[in-house]
């Protein structure tokens, strides 16, 4: 005979009054979880009452700047965060047998990408697919592959050279880079174009080796034979516009990256050809996270935010990949 176990409960205890003592814990103020979780002050009081009803001891400090939450509060608030993780986790599987693009997902993005289509992707994300949290981190490229084979990041955007070997990624689209001068240079200003051997006569400032960009230069001009004049190095984008605005100097960069800036005459950009200098974007996924539906989302949705971008602003140095 098996034998009988008695589990008594002491008052009703769910998935919302854990989230309102997760966000209680992390934001340290009743009145702020209130605003967070769309609730009325007092909502959110009865359910930190109802949890320390429930398990008979008092699970917050209150003090006059704030809240914090007490050992017993610790202890429920870690176990709390493994029972929310997990529920999500089996909520967003019944959805994704659904057909449902739910749950979390975290795109890590180069730096002069995210400043170019990260606003119009959370944009496209929001309106259609509102149940995916989507989470974008910046970072230089061999940071974002590193991240996205461990599984820091779930989906990674990567700058690659056209010959590069190693791709196991889908390629987003591919850019031809330019010459980039100060608007109020006259050295190119009746040029439409710069070929590539010209490159090694202009003064350059350049980002550092390992950045993606500056590895993909230096293998240009090594398989054609140019010695650049490299006068600095840095690895601000920023930073390196207004160098190049201000003062006789010169940059490679992609037009999107400086279009507001070429818009209102402070830079110039000048096509590099003969061969032009190219690099594609490829769209990696983590072999640590399942493809789910939420990930097909967010890369066919970056896909429809870059054909947008390129459209609207007549980038032909963007060659996109609809495949």
């Amino acid at each position: 005979m098996m034998p009988c176990i008695t589990i008594s409960y002491r008052g009703r205890m769910d998935i919302k009054k854990l989230r309102t003592l997760v966000l209680v814990s992390q934001l340290g103020s009743i009145s702020a979880a209130a605003r967070a979780a769309k609730l009325a002050q007092p909502a959110v009081s009865q359910h930190l009452k109802a949890l320390e009803s429930h398990f008979g001891t008092r699970l917050f400090d209150r003090q006059r700047q704030g809240v914090s939450p007490t050992e017993a509060g610790k202890l429920v608030l870690e176990h709390s965060l493994h029972i929310l993780s997990h529920y999500d986790r089996a909520r967003s599987g019944v959805q994704e047998l659904q057909g449902q693009a739910v749950g979390p997902v975290t795109l890590g993005l180069p730096t002069t990408v995210a400043a170019t289509v990260a606003a119009q992707l959370v944009r496209r994300m929001a309106m259609i697919y509102p149940e995916v949290q989507l989470r974008i981190v910046e970072a230089m490229s061999g940071h974002l592959r590193e991240w996205v084979d461990t599984g820091r990041v779930d989906l990674a955007v990567l700058f690659e050279s056209t010959d590069a070997q190693r791709s196991d990624g889908e390629v987003l689209l591919h850019e031809s880079l330019c010459l980039v001068s100060s608007g109020k240079d006259t050295r190119f200003a009746e040029q439409p174009s710069i070929t590539a051997t010209a490159l090694g006569s202009v003064p350059l400032i350049l980002p550092g080796r390992p950045h993606a960009l500056r590895v993909l230069i230096d293998r240009f001009a090594a398989q054609l034979g140019i010695d650049l004049d490299i006068r600095f190095e840095l690895d601000a984008t920023s930073a390196t516009r207004q160098l190049v605005a201000e003062d006789q100097i010169y940059t490679i960069l992609s037009l999107p990256s400086i279009q507001k800036d070429v818009a209102s005459g402070l830079l110039r950009s000048t096509p590099i050809v003969s061969p032009s200098l190219d690099r594609r974007l490829v769209f990696c996924r983590s072999p640590v996270h399942p493809f789910s539906t939420a990930f097909q989302a967010v890369r066919r949705e970056l896909t429809f935010a870059l054909i947008e971008l390129r459209e609207k602003n007549d980038w032909k140095s963007w060659v996109v990949n609809v495949g």
